[in-house]
């Protein structure tokens, strides 16, 4: 229940044992961040997710270069886009 009871706009409710999430999301990750079950995926803001004490002998270099090469791959695309549209010109 602490999902529940650290979403800022109740978009989150209990009912019958199963939650039930609404369209209500300010996707400010409290949900996530609050869950001790790991229930929650949130993409690219998993690395930032902190269940428990904070760890600062761990790097966790696995989502940093997730990130990096997440970003990578989208400038690639960006680019070969955009020099498809000037070879058309």
């Amino acid at each position: 229940m602490k999902c529940v009871n650290a979403c800022p706009v109740h978009n989150i409710d209990f009912k019958d044992g199963k939650f039930i999430f609404h369209n209500k999301c300010l996707m400010c990750t409290r949900c996530s961040f609050n869950c001790p079950k790991d229930a929650f995926n949130i993409g690219l803001l998993n690395g930032w997710r902190v269940n428990g004490k904070y760890s600062f002998t761990n790097n966790n270099d696995l989502n940093l270069n997730k990130h990096r090469n997440y970003c990578k791959n989208s400038y690639k695309k960006y680019f070969e886009s955009v020099k498809v549209i000037l070879e058309e010109k």
